[in-house]
């Protein structure tokens, strides 16, 4: 495994996985938990992630194989982007498919079948027919080299996926699953690739066809996050606003890698007058934003200072990012009829005739978090986590401008929803997501979830409603977090478990 103090980059071996996940946990993601899903309920399942390096691909396939090596053979190979070690594999995949099957019945029985020949599928697969067992053969294949640009290339990559795909589907008594992890190619070859196989009918044989392109963390697991970013920084004392940008990258599918290098970057210490003008920029730049959503109009000014916003009814606002004491000149805008000094620094300051909202913040911190991001993970990463700063900023400062009023009286529809589920779950802490989505009261929840829930979700709820499977529990997961801020149910691979928004005893550590 490489390391960069103390922060993991990659997973080569079971033994780093181990390590890995003794010193860091793990934390799920919603690619996990959607495709464990569609392998407890779909008979065929082909899935491609296809991302960065350093997004999380391999560390999932060795999730995957930990979930289901009890329940079936499970295969894990990585081919180091070799077209010439994806076509030996192919040729040989009897042989490989065989000894997986082998292996497991030995994990499971004890037993050594001593045989990596064809008839170990063949008579496997008879005996898990004849018992009528949905036994899943789960096949991760890591680092597939699907970056070939020239015909010939997309021709011979073409031609091992058609075998392989064909031998999946000729595996009697067991529902096959295929995870190909690979570079992020582009959508053009992507897309070739697909119809490619299409015309030659592999794709067809598999219920379920789907890409990732990239790794979010699974709602209600916030709480998790703040401890796994704690590790991640060796014990470090990390600013608040670190603190919430770093989870909310997870939550919203960064490159891993560029996660590990901004939480490192924020245990150095850097100066940046550069960085803390961007800081500022992008804080102004949100502030504007949001004050037009809750209805601000701008305004002008006729003073000579030029603050950096003004509001219609004339009030200037400051903003001053600052890694020390901010430097507050009381006669600063002192033509503005209202003036308001936002100030994100360690310490605050006392502006005669002014209003002072302090956003306390470690400004060091944020720079020598963003600095070592720039440099390492280019202009891109940086923007992304600058804007994600700038947001938890503002958000602290809303907060402070407008308190939240007292807390309403509890939703009906929430107090339904809830009620239903406890029903289901019928005094259990833990239940899994099969038994979940086959009870007579999922189907109703769904049903009426189905008017709230935003768009992108509504043609997978309608799928979920002619038919639940596993995986429409992550779908109601995802759904009532987008809907009411919190989930009814976590889900980590086949266990669920009620949410926040349905059980005030949660163990997860809140985020400061």
């Amino acid at each position: 495994m490489q390391l960069q103090r103390g922060a993991p980059l990659s997973i080569r071996s079971p033994e780093e996985y181990r390590r890995y996940v003794e010193r860091f946990g793990k934390l799920p993601t919603s690619t996990f938990n959607e495709i464990s899903g569609l392998v407890e309920s779909e008979e065929r399942g082909l899935y491609f992630l296809l991302m960065p390096p350093g997004s999380g691909k391999t560390f999932l396939l060795y999730q995957l194989r930990e979930e289901f090596a009890r329940r079936g053979p499970v295969l894990l190979r990585s081919f180091s982007s070799s077209l010439e070690n994806f076509q030996a594999f192919v040729s040989s995949i009897d042989r490989e498919l065989a000894r997986s099957v082998a292996a497991w019945v030995q994990s499971v029985t004890g037993r050594s079948l001593h045989s990596d020949t064809a008839d170990v599928l063949t008579i496997a697969g008879a005996v898990a027919t004849a018992a009528n067992a949905s036994i899943p053969f789960v096949l991760l294949l890591d680092e597939v080299p699907l970056s070939g640009e020239k015909p010939e290339q997309l021709k011979t990559l073409a031609d091992c996926l058609e075998s392989l795909l064909r031998r999946a589907d000729g595996l009697g008594g067991f529902k096959v699953h295929i995870v190909i992890a690979s570079h992020a190619v582009s959508e053009d070859l992507s897309r070739k690739l697909l119809d490619e196989l299409r015309v030659r009918g592999g794709v067809q044989r598999f219920s379920q066809v789907r890409t990732y392109t990239k790794m979010e963390l699974a709602p209600g697991f916030e709480g998790e996050a703040v401890a796994f970013v704690g590790k991640l920084a060796g014990g470090a004392p990390l600013d608040p606003f670190i603190l919430r940008t770093a989870v909310e990258m997870l939550k919203r599918g960064f490159v891993f890698r560029q996660l590990v290098t901004f939480v490192e970057g924020a245990t150095r210490r850097a100066r940046s007058v550069d960085l803390e003008r961007d800081i500022h920029t992008a804080i102004v730049e949100k502030l504007r934003s949001e004050l037009r959503k809750r209805g601000f109009g701008e305004g002008k000014a006729s003073v000579p200072s030029r603050p950096d916003l003004v509001l219609a009814d004339g009030t200037c606002i400051e903003v001053k990012v600052r890694a020390g004491a901010p430097d507050v000149n009381p006669a600063q805008h002192a033509g503005c009829a209202k003036k308001l000094y936002v100030l994100v620094s360690p310490e605050s300051a006392d502006v005669p005739g002014a209003q002072i909202v302090h956003a306390r913040a470690n400004v060091e911190q944020m720079v020598s978090a963003l600095e070592t991001l720039k440099m390492r993970e280019g202009k891109g990463a940086y923007e992304g986590a600058l804007a994600l700063l700038a947001e938890t900023v503002v958000a602290t400062v809303l907060e402070k401008l407008a308190p939240s009023p007292p807390e309403a009286k509890p939703d009906p529809k929430v107090q339904l929803l809830c009620s239903k589920l406890n029903e289901i779950f019928g005094g259990e802490l833990v239940l899994s997501r099969t038994k979940v989505a086959d009870s007579a009261a999922f189907k109703a929840i769904l049903r009426e979830l189905a008017p709230l829930a935003p768009k992108e979700f509504r043609e997978k709820l309608e799928s979920c409603l002619k038919k639940p499977r596993a995986d429409c529990v992550d779908l109601l997961a995802n759904v009532t977090e987008k809907v009411y801020g919190r989930t009814a149910l976590k889900v980590s691979g086949s266990k669920v478990t009620l949410g926040p928004l349905c059980s005030r005893k949660q163990g997860a550590q809140p985020i400061p």
